[in-house]
């Protein structure tokens, strides 16, 4: 059975960290964005199963981030978890 692919986009190392951890042990197969524009240029290319997309953070607008995804061809069927 293939692996489900998940992208998270984080900007925080240690919150990236623990949710590739959490997510490998789980069986998924984690690929890992740390900016808003690295993420849509990985769920493009990765075409992943689900993107988990952290918005809490005071350097970046992750709000545009996420809207950018549901505005993207290529992205916008793409489940996206906000957390």
């Amino acid at each position: 059975m293939k692996k489900k692919k998940i992208l998270t986009i984080a900007d925080k190392p240690n919150e990236a960290n623990m949710l590739k951890t959490l997510l490998e042990q789980a069986d998924y197969m984690v690929i890992c964005a740390y900016d808003g524009e690295e993420g849509i240029k990985k769920a493009k290319l990765a075409k992943p199963d689900v993107i988990i997309l952290d918005i809490v953070s005071s350097e970046k607008d992750w709000y545009r981030t996420a809207d950018a995804l549901r505005n993207d061809l290529d992205c916008c069927m793409i489940p996206t978890i906000v957390l």
